[in-house]
């Protein structure tokens, strides 16, 4: 990634992990794969797309002239990746 989101990722995994650690039991691990399902795996795949837009030309001026036309259409990515990664404690 070229946003520093992999840098959010890590951290978020840890600190992710971390909580899943201190009361750890075999069951949790079903919470990790909820946790990465459910954060950080959609975030990934918006990067993967957004990082294919950019190694093409074509279709970079093409997302571009869409978006000044349709600002609005790239809020739903805006939302996603600026949504927290870790819930807030508990």
């Amino acid at each position: 990634p070229f946003t520093g989101e992999g840098m959010a990722w890590a951290v978020a995994s840890g600190a992710a992990a971390a909580r899943l650690a201190a009361d750890w039991h075999p069951a949790r691990a079903k919470e990790w794969e909820r946790f990465y399902a459910r954060r950080l795996r959609p975030r990934q795949r918006v990067c993967r797309a957004a990082a294919a837009v950019l190694r093409s030309p074509r279709l970079s001026s093409l997302t571009v002239g869409l978006l000044s036309l349709a600002p609005a259409a790239a809020w739903p990515v805006t939302r996603l990746l600026n949504r927290p990664l870790l819930p807030d404690p508990a």
